[in-house]
């Protein structure tokens, strides 16, 4: 799940080139919508969960740090980047890790 604040900075294709100049070669890649009630991140990830069935597993990808209150279900899949530096190299290689454990997708 590409959540960040950035993700609007580049279009989905956008995103999967970033991943795949890593070597993550992402089949599924969404976005949350905008966030039209202005609603803190980790509230936004657990409501768009509750909402929409997962079938795939899946990455969480996001630099806020209030995330590390998500519910341990879904903090296992996250990746927390740092707001300054993005998805550095040892990112990568933890969602490669991830995704090696037969995730398939990052939503």
């Amino acid at each position: 799940m590409l959540t960040t604040s950035h993700k609007s900075n580049f279009s989905l294709e956008e995103w999967k080139n970033i991943f795949k100049k890593r070597d993550i070669h992402i089949e599924n890649l969404m976005t949350l919508p905008k966030n039209i009630y202005n609603l803190n991140r980790k509230t936004e990830i657990v409501n768009w969960f509750k909402s929409n069935v997962v079938k795939d597993d899946f990455v969480i990808i996001d630099d806020d740090k209030y995330l590390n209150d998500l519910p341990e279900f879904l903090k296992q899949h996250l990746v927390q980047t740092n707001a300054y530096v993005g998805l550095t190299e040892v990112h990568a290689e933890i969602v490669k890790s991830i995704l090696g454990k037969g995730l398939r997708s990052v939503l």
